[in-house]
């Protein structure tokens, strides 16, 4: 960010423009145009959320569950992402999701977290496609289908795919309900080929 522009930023940030107070968060949190500082970018997040500025609770709500520039405070972060989600951002209804699944301020629920997932979906956010993507692949909140999981996850990006069989390798290795047998078959279906419409599980 040019000089020019930092300097209107950072003065209708002290104004108390939420939006301003956001942007300028997000230049201490990356070091645009400032030196890194995220206590000043936490404290710049607040000030916005506690406006109801949605971008800034979700990101606050990420300082939250990270600890940067503040203590990790799960419930917080959780806090914010509902309010953010009922605010309309897709990206904290998926945050909101991720917090379902991995029980993140609150009780493991796969079903809500699918149903959150396929709401940030329909809400345009690409990343929650690989989040619903996994669902399917491990049959989390839904039937597991890889199929759909698959085609979930090319939607999501480039990337998607690949990440996801990672991912749900280590899910099914370490996961004490299922046997060594399903994770090797599951593990066998998800070397399908995008596109080619054909697994060595025998999915079409």
């Amino acid at each position: 960010m040019r000089v020019v522009g930092l300097f209107s930023v950072s003065q209708a940030a002290r104004k108390g423009d939420a939006g301003a107070q956001t942007q300028l968060g997000r230049c201490y949190e990356l070091a645009i145009g400032v030196e890194t500082n995220v206590t000043e970018a936490a404290r710049l997040y607040s000030q916005a959320a506690d406006q109801g500025f949605a971008e800034a609770q979700l990101k606050l709500g990420r300082c939250y569950e990270a600890g940067r520039g503040v203590d990790v405070d799960a419930r917080a972060a959780l806090t914010l992402y509902k309010a953010a989600s009922a605010a309309g951002l897709a990206a904290a209804t998926h945050r909101l999701g991720r917090c379902y699944e991995e029980g993140g301020g609150v009780e493991v629920d796969f079903t809500r977290a699918t149903a959150l997932y396929v709401e940030a979906v329909r809400g345009g956010d690409a990343d929650a496609h690989e989040s619903l993507g996994q669902c399917f692949a491990l049959g989390r909140g839904v039937e597991q289908d890889c199929a759909q999981a698959q085609v979930s996850c090319i939607k999501g990006g480039p990337n998607g795919w690949t990440r996801t069989r990672k991912s749900v390798g280590k899910s099914q290795v370490h996961d004490s309900r299922a046997s060594f047998v399903h994770a090797a078959s599951f593990l066998r279906c998800l070397g399908c080929e995008a596109g080619r419409g054909w697994c060595v599980g025998g999915h079409q």
